[in-house]
């Protein structure tokens, strides 16, 4: 089961975050690199691990692959928005509620980045 520490040591190591759509739009629609931008979006991608996981059955929106200084992919975060909510993907321990889906709208907006209905 992934933990806050596990998540907190998964970002420490990341120096790069590939965000692309997932099947049928997998071309990389934008590059973060600046620690500022990468501390922020770590922040927006926080989830409740309290809550229970579940895992649907869709590819998802969009892809967030995070690699090292390296170049090494050191993690994979699946984006469902759905409604008014949204749910990221932790790998194998299914998908769990982002704490502020709204904030992670407005930061994806604010960069041009394609929103799912």
């Amino acid at each position: 089961m992934t933990t806050a520490a596990d998540i907190a040591a998964l970002w420490a190591r990341t120096t790069r975050v590939e965000i692309t759509g997932t099947t049928g739009q997998p071309e990389l629609e934008r590059e973060v690199r600046d620690p500022d931008e990468l501390r922020e979006l770590s922040g927006l991608l926080a989830v409740d691990l309290t809550a229970d996981a579940f895992c649907c059955m869709c590819w998802g929106d969009l892809r967030f692959t995070l690699s090292d200084a390296r170049g090494r992919q050191v993690g994979r975060l699946t984006l469902h928005l759905s409604g008014s909510g949204g749910d990221l993907e932790c790998g194998q321990d299914g998908q769990f509620p982002l704490l502020d889906a709204e904030g992670l709208r407005d930061w994806l907006t604010a960069r041009g980045l394609a929103q799912p209905v």
